[in-house]
């Protein structure tokens, strides 16, 4: 599942690794970036599926 919530604290975290800070301006630029990408996934996301019709898997291509 794609969780534009999860995704902003992996960011968060990543960028306070590198030295950034933490700040109110830093933290709506990245929920509203976290949004933007998994908007762009679930909309453009082209995925190949295998399987049963009752049984499926599928990948992300």
């Amino acid at each position: 599942m794609l969780n534009a919530s999860l995704l902003q604290e992996e960011i968060l975290l990543e960028l306070k690794k590198c030295g950034f800070k933490e700040s109110k301006e830093n933290k709506a630029m990245i929920k509203a970036i976290a949004k933007a990408i998994i908007k762009h996934i679930q909309t453009n996301a082209q995925v190949q599926t295998t399987g049963s019709a009752t049984n499926q898997s599928g990948v992300i291509l």
